[in-house]
């Protein structure tokens, strides 16, 4: 039995993977509470359920309730109603073994409806996810798409995400008029372009048939926590400790920074899957690592013709806005890797070795762990809303 609850972090996932790997038709037992604060811990999750769906047979999703009263708690975990959509073929009960899915149907529209309206609620954090095995009217989200169609203009962009931008940063209203006005661009534009980067390469396999199922989303969360929090409090990531040790983000009274999580899935093939297209190529973790590298490049696109002036400039963009600021930190197939733009700036028009990723676990940049295959990928970008000086 795989647990997620209180104690599920990105290292317990991790470990999820190790034993799943070792019993196709092992279960998943689902709890009421989720203390985890790891960045990127929600689409991680989101992640695993994936994968598990494509790799087991005969298991089920069990949800740890005594009663159909403890659904809407339940529900109050962002990643249970996009993992309970993406799974739904598969059996789905509680610990007597009732089958829940005739209450869950009714937990799934309102859930989708708050999406739809941008009025989730509960703190300083957004998820908004779209199904591609759906219906127009049930799988996308006005967020991102107009009748069907992604909103290409970014203005129109903007104004389709204001409410949840507003939800986020709502924890302080001088925060919101202050700090976030200079910065709202670059999480539009970085937003964009991730969700994008989804629409165009995360709905198909290799051949280019639909996926199904297939979900897709963004997530975001306000973290704020004093300087001597996020300084120790990564302890086991050498790469986050080292970014949050840094002492130019500027705190405020309380010493406190502000850093907004903004991560964006997709259970698609991945990044090193699209790369190679239809062949069925078995690569190490450097070369997978390779791979990436060249997807950060400028115009480095599996796109031909008009498309790929288009298509080729998301994540180099995402690199730029990054660029003395932030952390970028993608799991994808068989490694984790993170950029910490801080310390690795951005230079335009580089070449792809001189792009240097560094393992999530051993902060290396060589001998990348071969982890265990993740389906899809996940990309979440650490961002700092507290002001940097550059002196």
């Amino acid at each position: 039995m795989i647990r997620i609850g209180n104690k599920t972090s990105i290292e317990s996932i991790e470990n999820a993977y190790q034993e799943l790997s070792k019993n196709n038709s092992v279960n998943i037992a689902v709890s009421k509470s989720l203390s985890g604060t790891d960045f990127g811990l929600i689409p991680a999750i989101i992640q695993f359920f994936a994968t598990w769906y494509n790799t087991t047979t005969n298991s089920k999703i069990i949800l740890d309730i005594k009663s159909e009263n403890e659904l809407s708690e339940l529900y109050e975990l962002d990643y249970l109603f996009p993992s309970i959509v993406y799974c739904w073929s598969r059996e789905i009960t509680d610990k007597q073994g009732r089958d829940l899915k005739p209450l869950l149907k009714q937990q799934n529209q309102v859930k989708h409806e708050k999406m739809k309206r941008q009025t989730e609620g509960g703190g300083p954090k957004v998820l908004l996810s779209c199904f591609d095995h759906l219906s127009i009217k049930n799988g996308l989200l006005n967020a991102f798409y107009t009748d069907g169609i992604f909103i290409s203009n970014e203005m129109q962009f903007d104004f389709a995400l204001e409410k949840s931008i507003r939800q986020v940063t709502s924890l302080n209203r001088n925060l919101r008029a202050a700090n976030l006005a200079p910065f709202y661009d670059d999480i539009i534009a970085i937003i964009y372009e991730l969700m994008k980067n989804t629409d165009d390469w995360g709905k198909t396999d290799e051949f280019n048939k639909p996926l199904n199922p297939n979900t897709r989303g963004l997530f975001l969360k306000l973290h704020r926590r004093t300087r001597e929090s996020f300084a120790t409090g990564f302890e086991n990531n050498k790469g986050l400790k080292n970014y949050f040790s840094v002492q130019n983000f500027e705190a405020n009274a309380q010493d406190e920074l502000y850093f907004l999580e903004l991560s964006v899935y997709d259970t698609g093939i991945g990044f090193v899957k699209r790369n190679l297209g239809e062949s069925q190529q078995q690569l190490n973790a450097a070369e997978q690592v390779e791979i990436i590298r060249k997807c950060l490049m400028r115009n480095n696109t599996t796109a031909t013709g008009i498309d790929r002036g288009i298509k080729g400039q998301g994540l180099d963009r995402i690199m730029k806005i990054l660029d003395n600021k932030g952390l970028f930190w993608l799991r994808t197939q068989n490694v984790s890797i993170f950029r910490n733009l801080r310390e690795n700036r951005y230079k335009e028009d580089t070449k792809s070795n001189d792009i240097e990723l560094f393992d999530w676990f051993n902060n290396t940049s060589s001998g990348f762990s071969s982890l265990l295959f993740a389906q899809g990928s996940v990309i979440t970008l650490v961002y700092p809303i507290s002001n940097i000086s550059h002196a």
